[in-house]
């Protein structure tokens, strides 16, 4: 399975379509994830066995 990196600074559905991908079934986030929540919801496959992972604590 090929490996792919995106750049976080820039929006991420385009730069998953550059690579053929319609979306994601796993993410993990390990710093700022209010950053990037919006993005996030954009790139999630619809299914039921996705995973989001979040380590580490957000604002507030």
């Amino acid at each position: 399975m090929p490996i792919n990196v995106i750049d976080h600074r820039q929006p991420f559905e385009p730069q998953l379509k550059a690579f053929g991908l319609h979306g994601v079934k796993y993410i993990l986030v390990l710093n700022s994830p209010d950053q990037y929540l919006n993005e996030l919801v954009k790139v999630v496959l619809p299914q039921r066995e996705n995973l989001l992972g979040l380590a580490v604590r957000t604002t507030g």
